[in-house]
């Protein structure tokens, strides 16, 4: 991954990049997914007697609207979030935080490193979490999904000391 698909200003050192960890991304609503896999499975069984008989009107209907929206859930989501995986970019410089998203890359959420408070870390399983920040002034907040080795972010974060005597704070696993 390159700094290529971020504009630098001037002057500006790029302290830390990574993109989200791709199967936490993908599968961080797993839940979903399960939750639906009995519905998907018991709607397509119906679907398929509803075919089978001769008068399949409404209960075909019926069946193949949940089974079109239960399948949204079960494999729609996954797929989509692989796709949304590719294009999703994080970047630390010495003057902003920076997520880069959506097709092409085409959308760009900062904020300044001299604002930016970590408001919450998200843990997965072994050193992928998810790391919130929180603008101190106006309270606008970034999501960086899914990282892995979100430790050494919040390292750097707690390094630098913007506050008069006070250090950004991380409730990271200690």
């Amino acid at each position: 991954m390159s700094s290529a698909f971020f504009s630098l200003e001037p002057g500006e050192r790029v302290l830390w990049q990574s993109c989200p960890a791709p199967r936490a991304f993908v599968w961080r609503r797993w839940r979903l997914s399960l939750a639906l896999l009995p519905v998907w499975l018991v709607s397509g069984v119906w679907l398929g007697r509803s075919l089978a008989s001769a008068t399949a009107g409404f209960s075909f209907g019926l069946g193949a609207a949940v089974w079109a929206l239960a399948g949204c859930g079960v494999v729609g989501y996954p797929v989509m979030a692989r796709v949304l995986w590719r294009n999703r970019q994080y970047l630390l410089t010495d003057r902003r935080v920076v997520a880069r998203f959506g097709s092409r890359r085409r959308h760009l959420r900062q904020m300044a490193l001299t604002d930016a408070e970590v408001f919450r870390v998200v843990p997965f399983s072994g050193s992928v979490a998810t790391v919130i920040l929180c603008s101190r002034t106006d309270g606008t907040v970034l999501t960086l999904h899914c990282l892995e080795g979100a430790e050494i972010l919040l390292r750097i974060l707690a390094g630098l000391d913007w506050s008069p005597g006070k250090a950004v704070d991380s409730p990271m696993l200690s």
